[in-house]
């Protein structure tokens, strides 16, 4: 009997770690599609936020290959960096 006990106790807790390994694999997707999800729009409003100060700086500078509707801070800093390369020559 106690055997038997012993041998159920070890079933039942390899099954509960299987399951929480599990849980914790399917969890940590879930969150890092959540994670990138919110990053993406923290990212469009820190666009959407400091667009109009850098649309002032390029029209200042008077440039020409400015993206009208940037969607990420690659396509935002792009022209500016190109602006400091140029000035930098």
């Amino acid at each position: 009997m106690s055997k038997a006990i012993s041998l159920a106790a070890l079933v039942v807790s390899l099954a509960a770690l299987a399951l929480s390994v599990f849980t914790y694999l399917q969890a940590d997707a879930r969150v890092d599609a959540r994670v990138e999800e919110a990053l993406r729009r923290r990212e469009k409003a820190l666009v959407e936020r400091a667009k109009p100060t850098f649309t002032k700086i390029f029209n200042d500078f008077q440039m020409k290959d400015v993206p009208e509707n940037p969607q990420t801070l690659d396509d935002l800093f792009e022209p500016l960096l190109k602006l400091m390369v140029g000035l930098s020559k």
